[in-house]
């Protein structure tokens, strides 16, 4: 695992290796990395991808013939900031005008930010030599939880998870002024980095840095504004009280399946998942406090180290789930261990595939239906073993950083 509380974002991303380095292994997988992102050029190309780029569109057209407000008002999907509303609206203009496909441009920044995340860990493990950071770049690159969410899906949220690793990296590198920038870019392009408020609030050092950090992150509110005072029921009802589908995915999932075991526990198994479902919300913001709290009283952890429990014990006791929220950890594992992130990435990647090709309905561009059958259930029973490595991989994580972090306080004291 790196230490990125040391990392220079000052340095030119293309140094010169040293000779002791081989040159021609580094380069290699530099342009084999590159290679993965010309792969999502072209998956983004020959696909549509899910009902979440149908239901974009829909998005770009209301607002365009009438506002974003409108759509808060009437659109029950539409539970995104305004800002990438205004972004659908856009895309849905340059493609009128220039007749390149509407599911493409929209993608594109995405494939974009995938590009400059992949950069970014490649900056991050260069003090652990040329030669790890180009196998981070290029992992990341192949990883297939982002090739498939990124080109292939159709939403933001890969945009989404590139901006939370640079404003973990950023407060690392003690940058707080940006870091809240990064932070409150993170959440006006979808509403989950709002987790990483206190987490990274924690890895402040002195009061100055408070509140640099909070008058920036604070920035990211003047958007939302206007909706929130002139449209509140709307954006209330779709955006803050909406939650992500139940029972399928993990704790839930499991719950709700044993339920069908035995007529006499059944009951108490059904009541179980629906409590959670209902008031597992409540936890999923209690955990990052609880990180906070820690990182306050003992700071055992990097930012980043911190970002990346964060978006894994979101996944690991989540009441709801969608596919795409598979990608929120995997630039920030791999930020921390390339191991626990190869190990996230295979299988979770095998998850998104499988429920991707279930329901692909056999057209080309290539579309997955969610709409007309919902999630199978076959990759659902192997979802429990993708939550069970989400699980194990926090917890293995966990475990390395606390005794690290006792080995470092023993050495201080010895």
């Amino acid at each position: 695992m790196t230490d990125l509380s040391r990392v220079d974002l000052t340095e030119p991303l293309a140094a010169p290796i040293s000779s002791d380095q081989p040159r021609a292994l580094v380069q290699r997988l530099l342009v084999f990395g590159v290679l993965a992102l010309g792969v999502r050029c072209f998956l983004a190309l020959v696909s549509i991808g899910s009902n979440d780029m149908v239901t974009w569109r829909e998005f770009a057209v209301g607002i365009t013939s009438t506002s974003v407000g409108t759509l808060y008002d009437e659109h029950q999907y539409f539970n995104h900031p305004p800002l990438m509303g205004f972004f659908a609206s856009a895309a849905h203009a340059v493609s009128e005008w220039s007749m390149i496909r509407f599911d493409y441009l929209f993608k594109a920044p995405m494939i974009l930010a995938d590009a400059v995340t992949a950069a970014l860990l490649y900056r991050c493990w260069r003090r652990e030599g040329e030669q790890r950071a180009a196998l981070a770049f290029a992992l990341f690159c192949w990883n297939p939880v982002s090739i498939l969410i990124t080109a292939y899906h159709g939403n933001t949220d890969s945009l989404c998870a590139g901006l939370t690793l640079l404003a973990a990296v950023l407060m690392d590198s003690r940058r707080v002024a940006l870091a809240g920038l990064a932070l409150a870019a993170a959440i006006n392009v979808k509403l989950i980095p709002i987790l990483m408020i206190l987490p990274l609030w924690s890895c402040v050092r002195t009061r100055r840095e408070a509140l640099v950090f909070g008058a920036t992150l604070a920035l990211g509110v003047i958007p939302f504004v206007p909706y929130l005072i002139g449209h509140w029921p709307g954006f209330y009802k779709h955006v803050l009280a909406y939650r992500s589908s139940p029972m399928t995915w993990g704790f839930t999932f499991v719950m709700y399946k044993l339920s069908y075991l035995h007529v006499f526990i059944g009951k108490a198994f059904r009541s179980i998942a629906r409590f959670w479902t209902t008031y597992g919300f409540y936890a999923v913001l209690a955990l990052p406090a609880a990180l906070a709290v820690m990182q306050r009283l003992r700071r055992p952890w990097s930012a980043v180290q911190l970002a990346a429990f964060t978006m894994l014990g979101f996944l690991a006791i989540a009441p709801g789930w969608g596919v795409q929220y598979l990608v929120y950890p995997v630039a920030l594992v791999f930020a921390v261990s390339l191991q626990h992130a190869v190990a996230y990435v295979v299988v979770n990647g095998l998850l998104a595939f499988a429920i991707y090709a279930l329901l692909w309905t056999g057209d080309v561009p290539l579309f997955s239906d969610f709409f007309k059958a919902g999630l199978p259930l076959d990759a659902l029973y192997f979802a429990v073993l993708a939550w069970l490595v989400v699980a194990y991989v926090l917890y293995d994580l966990l475990r390395r950083t606390w005794a690290a972090h006792v080995a470092r306080q023993t050495g201080a004291l010895g």
